[in-house]
């Protein structure tokens, strides 16, 4: 009876994220919970981000990264794929024009779309070990990538302009000055640091 346990908990355990995603692709068409406007989403969504002019939604999920039309009830637009694994994380530049996505765990890239049509713009290859975050300046000029290093790229052609390295430890938060010149970091070393960008 225990051994029958012991490998009925791990087969269980397993099998739970699957069943997950599973359900979550499929749901009864027309239902709405209460309070609820539009329901859209395939995959485990790890993260998502709106449009700075709230039109757009993309999801980075465990299937790729969707894009969806806000205004008309969460219509499916796109479905953007090329990362090796999970996308981890999206955002927009601010103008809208740059969407960023990052696979934390095997391909470690980051990646640029055109945020209006989704084509793919850049592969930035640099990183050695999982990305935790990205951020654009609010002036949409500079992206920042964070692992046991931030790399700093241009905000449109992707282009590597300098590389940050003084953390002992991942750098798990960045964030821009409102004035695009400074950024702060913070990690696993317990210290927030700031570097003129």
């Amino acid at each position: 009876m225990k051994s029958i346990f012991v490998l009925t908990v791990p087969v269980i355990l397993m099998l739970l994220p699957w069943l997950s995603v599973s359900f979550a692709q499929h749901y009864i068409p027309g239902y709405l919970p209460e309070g609820a406007i539009a329901r859209f989403g395939k995959g485990y969504p790890f993260n998502f981000e709106y449009s700075s002019d709230g039109t757009k939604l993309a999801v980075a999920s465990t299937i790729g990264i969707w894009i969806y039309d806000t205004r008309a009830g969460g219509q499916e637009l796109d479905l953007l794929t090329g990362h090796t694994h999970y996308v981890s994380r999206v955002i927009f530049s601010p103008d809208n024009k740059t969407l960023a996505s990052i696979c934390r765990w095997e391909d470690h890239t980051v990646r640029l779309w055109d945020g209006v049509t989704g084509a793919p713009k850049a592969i930035l290859v640099g990183h050695t070990d999982e990305i935790n975050t990205i951020v654009f300046s609010p002036d949409g000029k500079t992206l920042a990538s964070a692992t046991g290093n931030i790399r700093l790229w241009d905000g449109v052609t992707g282009e590597s302009k300098a590389t940050l390295t003084d953390h002992r430890g991942s750098v798990k938060v960045l964030a821009f000055s409102p004035d695009s010149s400074r950024l702060a970091s913070g990690g696993a070393d317990e210290v927030i640091r700031l570097w003129d960008v």
